[in-house]
């Protein structure tokens, strides 16, 4: 492969491996979409992507690096620091915040490799977590000096109807909140993942049906992050083999989206008291669940 081309392929998986996809292609159209969106997102996403590569490359083997899964990070990094947090004050700051998250993902791989653990989105938000803290004792680092953290920022001021709501969570994925974005990552399932149109469709209706049942109203406000959660942790379930396609799977994505919802619900009210946001944490609480308990199983099986 050409020196020029890997680096741009590598990237692009990085951007991809967001929804657990390799593919440059999947990579690219999510890149031309945020350019309709946003040109300093998806510079941004670029720049934290290629960063992520090259210093996978030195950390990791040159298979590894092509993958993206060194990369995804501090892309899911960057797109959040953009939708809640008012973007970094500076471009710049994207290089010391992918450092940041790369050195964390390390960290984090070489521990829970040893008990058969995927790190998942877990630098993401010990990054996060760590960048805020380091901005409340240096005002202006990293983030602008009216910092205010909201889940429905990226969102204000949208048709919330019906229709519109839909594609708005679908947009969610990569923490956009528009029209246009939606259409190109449905778009992009349609050619690389048709799977991922399902779980989007059974993800988005099951959530109404279960906050009515719970006696909330429609609107994103407390739907906030969940669409993204649970599609997340279909994706990652479905890369671990725990989603086969058969008879059960419409059982089985109702099964997933309940377990994050009401994951989601313990970690916003415990985080609360202290002022923190659950970000991804209810797509990683149950995912490494499912997948913990998979391995007692297996032990089990052994010593049978």
């Amino acid at each position: 492969m050409s020196k020029y081309i890997e680096p741009l392929s590598a990237t692009l998986n990085g951007i991809s491996q967001v929804n657990f996809l390799q593919n440059p292609g999947f990579g690219l159209m999510i890149v031309v979409g945020l350019l309709f969106v946003d040109v300093y997102t998806a510079i941004s996403v670029l720049l934290a992507s290629l960063i992520s590569y090259l210093i996978a490359r030195v950390l990791y083997d040159d298979d590894f690096a092509m993958t993206g899964l060194a990369s995804f990070n501090s892309v899911l990094l960057v797109l959040m620091v953009e939708a809640f947090l008012g973007g970094f004050s500076s471009i710049l700051y994207v290089i010391p915040a992918t450092m940041i998250v790369m050195a964390i993902q390390h960290l984090s791989k070489v521990l829970l490799e040893k008990v058969n653990l995927a790190y998942f989105s877990i630098p993401t938000i010990l990054a996060t977590y760590l960048m805020l803290f380091i901005h409340q004792i240096w005002p202006g680092v990293f983030f602008s000096d009216q910092l205010s953290f909201k889940l429905t920022g990226a969102f204000d001021g949208l048709d919330f109807s019906f229709g519109n709501h839909f594609f708005i969570s679908a947009s969610e994925l990569y923490l956009q909140g528009t029209l246009l974005f939606s259409l190109v990552l449905i778009l992009a399932f349609i050619i690389f993942e048709k799977d991922y149109l399902l779980y989007l469709v059974c993800a988005y209706f099951f959530s109404i049906a279960i906050f009515y049942v719970l006696g909330f109203a429609f609107p994103l406000d407390v739907m906030g992050f969940t669409t993204f959660n649970i599609v997340l942790t279909m994706m990652a379930l479905k890369a671990f083999g725990f989603l086969p396609m058969n008879k059960e799977i419409i059982l089985k994505l109702f099964l997933v989206t309940l377990a994050v919802i009401i994951t989601k619900f313990i970690l916003d009210y415990l985080l609360g008291l202290i002022g923190l946001p659950s970000i991804v944490l209810p797509f990683i609480v149950v995912t490494e669940s499912v997948l913990i308990s998979r391995n007692l199983k297996q032990a089990r099986q052994v010593e049978v």
